[in-house]
């Protein structure tokens, strides 16, 4: 009987240490950046990379592939364009704002009219694959990663070149 206690301790021991070996906490995002390089991380990792050294994020990760997935909070049309330091993109654009994830809110540019979001509404659960463009944590301590639709060049832009999909789930 004993031995039995015993074992059984063991082996939930063992479970937990097993389900205890993630170290990532929070949603993973898939990312392919600049060198091409696939990876799996955290949207606070992803954001605290640019906090703590943005010349780093800029080499790596500004332009880079990011799929993801969430949810709308809300879509707006002819918004003023601020791709964080992409002088080139003027003009109006559309944006959809999606619900904060682990403490992170996602912002997706995309160039006006290159989308029919009339058949999006807020609370849609969706999956993005699009480009990186910038992240930031601004004065309230609040987290952003900007992420833009590419549809055409733009030399200083340097947004990469994965086509932006919006899917819902």
């Amino acid at each position: 009987m004993k031995k039995k206690i015993f074992l059984s301790l063991l082996i939930l021991i063992g479970l937990f240490a097993i389900a205890g070996c993630d170290t990532k906490k929070g949603t993973i995002v898939k990312v392919i950046d600049r060198k091409n390089t696939s990876s799996e991380m955290t949207l606070n990792e992803l954001v605290d990379i640019n906090d703590s050294n943005e010349a780093k994020f800029d080499e790596y990760y500004v332009g880079s592939a990011i799929e993801f997935e969430a949810t709308i909070q809300k879509i707006e049309t002819n918004t003023a364009v601020d791709l964080g330091g992409c002088t080139k993109a003027t003009g109006a654009s559309n944006e959809i704002t999606f619900e904060e994830i682990d403490g992170v809110t996602i912002v997706l540019a995309l160039e006006k009219n290159s989308y029919n979001l009339s058949e999006f509404n807020k609370g849609d659960k969706i999956k993005v694959q699009t480009n990186i463009s910038n992240a930031f944590i601004n004065n309230e301590g609040e987290k952003y990663l900007k992420v833009a639709s590419y549809d055409g060049p733009r030399p200083s832009c340097n947004f990469g070149k994965t086509p932006t999909t919006i899917t819902k789930k």
